[in-house]
């Protein structure tokens, strides 16, 4: 049996991504999506501090530019547990870097439309250190 979460319009957003597949990605979004990044940026403060970053891109014609701009990632998207119902799926996830490293965790939140489609998105991540992705239980290599 499949997890519902890595089988979720969500999880296949993400594998979208992960592939830079910026049609099958917007094949998943509604045409007036709203899709908002909230995210610590430790580079603009300094190690253990970081300052609060919000990119927010409303519209279909938008995320395609923004997908085809990103390209491919030397990281990838884990999906580690997560709900979903007929409306929403939220989920708890991780970057992993090409070397297996979690460089980042992260919690994403899709509403559907009346097609299954994700409406509005919205994420909240951290970078981590070693020691931190360690600490929450995702330090070993993957």
């Amino acid at each position: 049996m499949s997890d519902p979460v890595q089988s979720s319009v969500l999880g296949k957003f993400f594998a979208g991504l992960d592939r830079a597949d910026v049609e099958g990605c917007a094949e998943l979004l509604a045409k007036d999506v709203q899709f908002s990044r909230l995210g610590i940026d430790r580079s603009k403060v300094g190690d253990s501090q970081g300052a609060s970053k919000l990119d927010t891109t409303v519209g279909r014609e938008a995320m395609i530019e923004l997908l085809r701009n990103r390209g491919t990632q030397p990281y990838t998207h884990e999906l580690v547990r997560g709900i979903v119902t007929k409306d929403y799926v939220v989920a708890e996830g991780i970057i992993i870097t090409k070397e297996g490293a979690t460089a980042m965790v992260f919690l994403s939140q899709a509403q559907l439309d009346a097609e299954g489609r994700i409406a509005r998105y919205i994420t909240l991540s951290q970078s981590l250190t070693p020691t931190e992705a360690e600490a929450i239980g995702y330090g070993a290599p993957r």
